[in-house]
């Protein structure tokens, strides 16, 4: 039995869509801390599927507003770095980020 739910997985694409715009925003190549992290996959304590949406729903009108604020989506964003990243930096430009 997995403990894997879909409320666990709304959770882990709100983290994705949180650290995915602070990439681009801050463009400083720093991961969010924890999103490497199985936690990040299972609902805790008192979290719901409810819940988790709202807070998801939160994430994506954040993102949008922080897209809109970008001055240009063409700017080169430093990838941050993961156990599995070429040993070299690697950089996409913001639209590609958010594209995929």
């Amino acid at each position: 039995m997995s403990e894997l739910t879909l409320g666990g997985i709304v959770k882990h694409l709100t983290r994705c869509e949180q650290a995915w715009t602070q990439i681009v925003v801050k463009g400083d190549g720093e991961l969010l801390e924890g999103m490497l992290g199985l936690g990040q996959y299972r609902m805790v304590g008192s979290e719901n599927l409810a819940g988790l949406l709202e807070v998801y729903d939160a994430a994506a009108q954040g993102t949008g507003g922080s897209v809109a604020a970008l001055p240009d989506l063409d700017r080169s964003v430093p990838l941050p770095k993961t156990p599995w990243s070429p040993p070299r930096t690697v950089h996409w430009s913001a639209r590609r980020i958010l594209c995929n």
